[in-house]
């Protein structure tokens, strides 16, 4: 069967909006965030709910096409790109951006796996709710793709990965078989921990259509600190003694070694004065919901 057709087969089951076959269009989901890898396909399907992702995985597999899920095209590991070989299709999950539910009782947060993670930290932020999910990309990452990388961000030292964030999850599996269980229940012992199989999986196992968050109480005072390293610093020592002595309020603990610093400064115009030890230096940051801690 000719790819023309293939793509006729695809947007009987999509909108005119669901299938990107021009070439123009094509080049940016085809090349990778550092643009170290460049693949190529025939098509960008754009799903816009669960059943158009189940029925498009069906028909890939009924007709022998590859599937490359796409959220952001943020990664810096290529996972997201198509290969040179042209028989992949790439979904991408970017109008699979409604965020379902916000339950501040049960402080999580429901959302299809396109939306951007600056979204759902926004929309958590209305509520007086945390999503404590933060890096770099935030503003353009999806968080189907958060979920797929299993991502860290800045709080993992408080928080934990995107891992431990996620409390429930929809997918579609190979077959095209729906797996649901956006449950938001936080104390759950029931049988096998079937998200966690998704997570850091990069698609291999399926495609994450949906998810359920642990939101946190929104910080309203913060407080930072700038530590000079002497030489021989036992950093790990250092991370467990600023845990313990703040009552784990701990947000943000970034090591910069002396040599890094030096570099960024000689190419600042305006370089800060803060300067570094002769380990270098730890950005630390304190984070609290409540008036009461002197976080200072």
């Amino acid at each position: 069967m000719s790819q023309s057709v293939h793509v006729h087969a695809f947007r009987d089951l999509l909108d005119d909006r669901g299938v990107v076959d021009d070439p123009a269009r094509i080049a940016a989901y085809t090349t990778d965030q550092r643009q170290l890898f460049t693949g190529s396909t025939f098509a960008v399907l754009k799903p816009a709910t669960t059943k158009q992702v189940a029925d498009i995985v069906r028909l890939a597999a009924h007709h022998g096409i590859g599937i490359v899920p796409q959220g952001g095209n943020t990664s810096y590991c290529g996972g997201a790109t198509p290969d040179a070989s042209g028989r992949q299709i790439v979904v991408s999950l970017e109008r699979m951006d409604r965020i379902r539910e916000i339950d501040p009782v049960s402080m999580s947060i429901s959302v299809d796996a396109g939306v951007i993670l600056k979204n759902i930290q926004d929309a958590a932020a209305a509520a007086g709710l945390l999503l404590p999910l933060s890096l770099g990309a935030e503003g353009s990452c999806r968080i189907g793709g958060n979920i797929g990388t299993n991502a860290g961000g800045l709080s993992v030292v408080r928080y934990g990965m995107t891992r431990d964030l996620l409390l429930g999850i929809e997918a579609v599996l190979p077959d095209g078989t729906v797996v649901s269980d956006m449950r938001k229940l936080r104390k759950n012992n029931t049988g096998y921990d079937v998200k966690q199989c998704f997570v850091g999986s990069e698609g291999t196992l399926g495609i994450v259509t949906g998810a359920v968050l642990r939101l946190a109480p929104l910080p309203t005072r913060r407080a930072t600190a700038w530590l000079k390293l002497a030489s021989g610093a036992p950093l790990a020592e250092l991370l467990a003694l600023v845990r313990r002595e703040s009552a784990d309020l701990l947000t943000t603990f970034e090591f910069m070694a002396a040599r890094s610093i030096a570099l960024a400064t000689a190419a600042m115009t305006d370089p800060p004065s803060l300067g570094a030890g002769p380990a270098g230096a730890v950005l630390v940051e304190f984070a609290s919901s409540s008036r009461h801690l002197d976080l200072d």
